[in-house]
This record gives structure tokens, C-alpha cells and sequence, in this order.
């Protein structure tokens, strides 16, 4: 305990070295470690002299050359052994927040992949990028709707949640919504829904929860309540909301779904047609931008109404 205190010292009054990570030994030593995720970390080069330490994944060790006396000596450290990090975020999370806000999901979750293998080691050490990075993912693939890889990443993440991280639970308890929904189960999604909401404490969580909801209404083909959901996360959170590109192509959808055209003379038709185009305009990177294109290309004019029975 008393090592924790003072890694949490060193924390607010030594300068952060942005080249470097900074790991902290249950024995009290103090290491700086070459990046990985700015250095091949599995490359066959050797430790470097009196250079900073070398992580090996492999062995999973960290090790450096320390001069004793007249000799050059190898010290090397277990990863248990690591009781906290100072470590800079690193630029490659920065670069797959970027892509997955464009809605370039497969290009940001390529960038968060190779980040995670480096990270890996510390998914609960202070100063870890783990949890981070891993909740990162998690929602690039709840936005990419893609089952299989969604319940794997689920699965794996579960294994690390024994009920003490607050945010990786309820992360994990939304997720399973939005993989219910890709798995055709509606009806259990709008049921955990109704359990789930109440125990939330972060209003964030709760829309993206409405958003399950909505989806849920809209594969149920219950237009009216999907269309109420989406415009409302629509008018009050925006591009704010993570997924907002698939909250522009619902309301698209919910509008095609009422869409009559002996009553409403393609008015809600042509209500569609903007939001697709919002979806092209306002996220171009996104799937869903793609998924609005090719819906304009196979329907580029409003449907007419049916012609009046002969008197």
C-alpha cells in the first residue's frame, strides 16, 4: 500500500516524459521503458546499453542493462511485478478515436487491434490505456453491427469483469443489447432494457440504452415508437451521440416504414430522402453513408399515389 501512495505522488509532481513509459516495481524501483506502440515491441533487436528497458511479450518481461561496478548486467522484471504506469497516451488511440468518430470503423478498429496486443499485459493496472482502449473497441463494434466479432469481444471482456470497474460493467450490460438486436431478438432487447434503465447512473448510458430501444422498435417494425426514439436522441444529443449516423439512417427508415402513399402524397417520402442525405452529407466515412447511397440509387423518385378505383 504504501508503494501505491507513493507511485501516486510521483504521479502529480514529476514532469511527464512524453517519450517514454515510466513503470513503477512492487520492490520500489522505478524504470523508463521504450514505448511499444511508438517501437516494433516484438522485433528480435537486443537491449539496447544503458538505454531504456526493452519489453519482452514473448517471455512476458521487461529487462535493461544496468552498469554495476566494471560490468554490464541484465536486470529483468516479470510483468506481475509492475505496480503502476505513468504512460502518455499513445498517439495509435488517438488515431482510431478519430476514425471511428468519422465512422471509418474498420480502419479504426485495425489502429485499436494492434494497440491492444501491446497493452494487453495490464488490464488492471493503474495507468493502463487497457480499459481505455478496450471500451473503444467495444463500441466500434456495436456501431459495425457485427455479431460474431461483437460476442467474442464481449466474451473476452467479460473475463475481467468481477463487478469492480463500474464503467466496463455497465459498458458490457449495453453491448449485450446491441448484440441481442444484430441477433434478431428484439423482444428481449425492449424486456432487459426496461431492467437495465432504472440502475443507470450516467444519463450517457441511458440514451445510448433509448438507442437499443428504438432499434429494437424498428426491427419489430413498430415505426411510430422507433421514429419517436430516434428524433428524440436526434434533437437532443446529435452528433454528439456515438452513433449518430445510424440514429440519422433509423429515422429514415421509421419514415419509409409509415409511409403511405395514398394519404400522405410521398410528404414522408420526401422526409427520407433528407435524412438519407444527411447521412451521406454528415458522416461520409460511415457505413451507414453508404447503406443511405445505395437506398437513393434504388429509389430516386417518391412513390405515387395509387391511382382512384374506377366509379
Amino acid at each position: 500500500m504504501r508503494l501505491f501512495h507513493c507511485y501516486l505522488v510521483y504521479l502529480m509532481v514529476v514532469p511527464l516524459n512524453l517519450s517514454a513509459i515510466t513503470a513503477f516495481f512492487n520492490n520500489g524501483e522505478q524504470w523508463e521503458i521504450e514505448d511499444p506502440l511508438n517501437n516494433d515491441p516484438l522485433s528480435a533487436k537486443a537491449i539496447r546499453p544503458m538505454q531504456r528497458a526493452l519489453i519482452n511479450y514473448k517471455d512476458g518481461t521487461i529487462a535493461k542493462i544496468s552498469k554495476q561496478d566494471q560490468y554490464e548486467v541484465i536486470i529483468i522484471h516479470k510483468f506481475n511485478e509492475v505496480l503502476g504506469l505513468l504512460w502518455p497516451e499513445p498517439p495509435s488511440l488517438a488515431e482510431a478515436k478519430n476514425y471511428i468518430h468519422q465512422g471509418d470503423l474498420v480502419r479504426g478498429l485495425n489502429v485499436l487491434d494492434a494497440a491492444l496486443k501491446a497493452i494487453e499485459p495490464w488490464p488492471k493496472i493503474p495507468g493502463s490505456w487497457w480499459l481505455k482502449a478496450s471500451l473503444l473497441k467495444l463500441a466500434a463494434l456495436e456501431r459495425l453491427q457485427d455479431a460474431s466479432r461483437l460476442e467474442r469481444w464481449i466474451s473476452d471482456l467479460s473475463k475481467h469483469d468481477d463487478g469492480s470497474r463500474v464503467l466496463l460493467s455497465t459498458n458490457l450490460k449495453i453491448a449485450r443489447l446491441t448484440l441481442l438486436n444484430c441477433q434478431g431478438e428484439p423482444q428481449s432487447v425492449l424486456k432487459n432494457a426496461q431492467v437495465l434503465l432504472p440502475k443507470l447512473a450516467n444519463p450517457e448510458d441511458a440514451v445510448r440504452v433509448n438507442f437499443c430501444q428504438a432499434q429494437a422498435q424498428l426491427l419489430l417494425k413498430n415505426y411510430p415508437e422507433a421514429l419517436s426514439q430516434f428524433l428524440h436522441i436526434s434533437a437532443f444529443h446529435g452528433a454528439r451521440f456515438e452513433s449518430y449516423p445510424q440514429v440519422l439512417l433509423g429515422i429514415a427508415t421509421a419514415l419509409r416504414g409509415l409511409e403511405n402513399p395514398t394519404v400522405t402524397d410521398g410528404k414522408i417520402h420526401a422526409a427520407s430522402v433528407l435524412y438519407l442525405k444527411r447521412v451521406i452529407n454528415e458522416c461520409p466515412l460511415s457505413s451507414e453513408a453508404a447503406t443511405a447511397q445505395s437506398i437513393l440509387n434504388q429509389d430516386t423518385t417518391p412513390p405515387k399515389p395509387s391511382p382512384a378505383p374506377p366509379t
